[in-house]
């Protein structure tokens, strides 16, 4: 028999106490001056635990997600206020399944995929998908974007939007991405002043770890660090802690990336050396360098390389989004009506009422 998990359990998991974020924010925005902060909140590794098939998902409150996710963005605003900063939440929401990517690799996340068909949790998620695209507009500064593609493209966009947005007045916003999925940790090596907050519980105790911004002196140190946790002792530190990290999508594309199950082609020892040898330490390299330097490297998979990097590339699958009607159509609405908040609050969160207070 399974065991059973409430919707509640797994989305406490997504909240970082508030000792654990007095270590690591200070310490990832050192010597930071702003007093504004972009917040990314990754909604994919909630989707992929609520769909698990190692454990049945108990759902006492078929709207529960959507209060304990609003509660989640009160309770970092509410942290972020207290030490004087004022933050912008996104919720990013995507099941990481693009089309343009299955055509090529018809593996790609395929055990997402099969999640999908558990009809019962994917009930339960129409339904509170429906009601973040009502709620959300309503609340200061919080924006719930859907997308199709990766969520990390969705992320790329929205802080270059940004980026121009603020230049105008001559100041830079940091941007944090909490997710428990390790694909966007490469916006913090292809975006100024982004962090990875990677929130993580053992034994009733917080472990969250963060990978602070390109710049900062422990940035590859910790970049490493957070990837290969990850994948416990598949892929070892002392392999790739002196890669840069903008090869992140090389690695994973020569060697593997379970998260999206993609398997492995060449271990991680010769995936390091090829490219350390190509003094991929400190330069970004791309498929075609390391074709061109072995060429003993079959056609076949010369191509199926070239495919898993197209698919693991934030900036190539960002000439996709960029092309398609997404970012034209994306609407960041800010209504802001305290009324519409209590009168929805009032008849679809009984049972878990909203904490418009802190919002």
């Amino acid at each position: 028999m399974l065991h059973s998990v409430t919707v509640e359990e797994i989305l406490t998991r997504y909240y970082v106490r508030y000792e654990r974020l007095d270590q690591l924010i200070p310490y990832a925005f050192e010597g930071s001056k702003s007093n504004e902060l972009d917040l990314y909140i990754d909604l994919y590794g909630l989707y992929h635990t609520l769909y698990s098939r190692s454990y049945a998902t108990v759902i006492n409150d078929y709207t529960a997600f959507t209060s304990f996710l609003i509660n989640m963005c009160a309770h970092y605003r509410s942290y972020f206020k207290y030490q004087g900063v004022y933050t912008h939440i996104y919720l990013i929401s995507s099941f990481n399944i693009p089309d343009e990517t299955r055509v090529n690799l018809p593996e790609y996340n395929k055990d997402m995929i099969d999640k999908l068909s558990n009809k019962q949790v994917s009930d339960m998620m129409n339904l509170n998908l429906e009601i973040l695209d009502l709620l959300v507009p309503y609340l200061p500064n919080i924006y719930f974007v859907k997308t199709k593609y990766e969520s990390s493209v969705a992320m790329y966009h929205l802080m270059q939007t940004r980026k121009d947005a603020v230049s105008a007045r001559r100041k830079s916003i940091p941007s944090l991405i909490i997710s428990t999925d390790e694909y966007p940790i490469q916006l913090c090596s292809l975006v100024d002043d982004v962090a990875f907050l990677w929130p993580r519980k053992y034994r009733g105790e917080d472990i969250s770890v963060i990978c602070p911004p390109r710049g900062h002196s422990q940035h590859r140190n910790d970049f490493w660090s957070v990837i290969t946790r990850k994948n416990s002792n598949s892929v070892s530190f002392e392999k790739v802690g002196t890669l840069s990290t903008s090869n992140l999508a090389l690695v994973e594309a020569l060697n593997k990336f379970s998260a999206r199950d993609l398997k492995v082609i060449y271990n991680i020892t010769t995936t390091s050396k090829m490219i350390r040898e190509l003094n991929g330490v400190d330069i970004e390299l791309v498929p075609d360098i390391v074709f061109k330097a072995y060429s003993k490297i079959p056609e076949d998979r010369y191509s199926i390389i070239q495919k898993r990097y197209n698919a693991l590339s934030i900036p190539y699958q960002y000439i996709f989004y960029s092309e398609s009607t997404e970012p034209k159509i994306l609407k960041l609405d800010n209504l802001e009506d305290p009324d519409a908040i209590h009168m929805i609050n009032d008849q679809y969160f009984r049972d878990n009422p909203i904490d418009v207070f802190r919002l």
